[in-house]
């Protein structure tokens, strides 16, 4: 079986590091707001993703 690396880019969504430097908070910072629930988020091909929507109400 062959493996093959896909890249998806999404227009709607971030990763936490692309938060982290949007809302000028720390990474660590971002996974908290993760876990308690105040940032929602999903995972595709093992990256941590956050919409987009959920971002800009912080900001």
């Amino acid at each position: 079986m062959t493996k093959v690396k896909v890249e998806i880019e999404f227009e709607d969504a971030y990763d936490t590091e692309e938060v982290s430097k949007i809302l000028n908070i720390g990474i660590a910072t971002v996974w908290r707001w993760i876990a308690k629930g105040k940032l929602p988020s999903f995972k595709v091909a093992g990256r941590t993703l956050i919409p987009a929507a959920a971002v800009e109400e912080l900001q």
